[in-house]
C-alpha cells in the first residue's frame, strides 16, 4: 500500500472515532473514546511526521512551509484533545469537542488536498510504496507503545524519576 493510501485510510479510522465522540450521549463513553482517539492521533502524527513529511521535504525543500503548518496542526490537535478530556462531564464539553473535531477534520482536508498529492508527485512509485510500509509499521509500533503505557500500573515518584532521585541520593550522601 502506498503512503497516500495508508495515511488516508488512517484518516478514515480517526474520523470514525470522531463520529463516535460526536454521537456520545454523556453516558461515560466519552473518556474511553478520547483515550482511543488520543492513541490513534499520537501514532498517526508520529508516523506521518517521521516518514511522509520528512520524505516530502527531502524531495522538495519548497514544501517545508506546508509541512510546518501540518505539524502545527498536529500540535494543536493534541492541545484540543487535552482540553476536551478536561471538559468531560462539564457544560463546556460540547464546545471543546467541537473545537477538537474542527481542528482534526481541517487538518485531514488540508493533508489530503495538499500534502499527500505533493508527496505522490515528488516520489517514485517504489519509494511511495516503501513510505506506506514505513508509515504503517511506525503507526502500529506507536499504537502498541500507547497501549503498553496504559497497561503499566501507576509508578511511585521514585520509579518515575530515577535520575532525580539518584541525584538527590548522591547529594544527601555527599553531606
Amino acid at each position: 500500500m502506498d503512503a497516500g493510501t495508508a495515511i488516508a485510510n488512517d484518516h478514515r479510522a480517526i474520523e470514525k472515532l470522531l463520529d463516535g465522540l460526536l454521537l456520545a450521549d454523556g453516558g461515560g463513553g466519552e473518556r474511553r473514546l478520547l483515550v482511543e482517539l488520543g492513541d490513534h492521533l499520537r501514532a498517526h502524527c508520529v508516523a506521518e511526521e517521521a516518514h511522509a513529511y520528512r520524505a516530502l521535504v527531502n524531495e522538495d525543500p519548497r514544501e517545508r512551509s506546508a509541512v510546518y503548518v501540518a505539524i502545527g496542526e498536529h500540535r494543536t490537535a493534541v492541545v484540543k484533545l487535552a482540553a476536551t478530556a478536561r471538559a468531560c462531564g462539564t457544560p463546556g464539553f460540547g464546545e471543546a469537542r467541537g473545537d477538537l473535531v474542527e481542528v482534526v477534520v481541517g487538518h485531514i482536508e488540508r493533508c489530503e488536498s495538499q500534502i499527500l498529492p505533493a508527496l505522490r508527485d515528488r516520489t517514485t512509485t517504489t519509494w511511495h510504496e516503501e513510505l506506506g510500509r514505513l508509515f504503517e509499521q511506525r503507526r502500529a509500533a506507536e499504537l502498541g507503545r500507547c497501549q503498553d503505557r496504559r497497561s503499566v500500573p501507576e509508578r511511585s515518584a521514585a520509579q518515575s524519576h530515577p535520575v532525580r532521585v539518584s541525584r538527590m541520593s548522591r547529594a544527601a550522601g555527599d553531606r
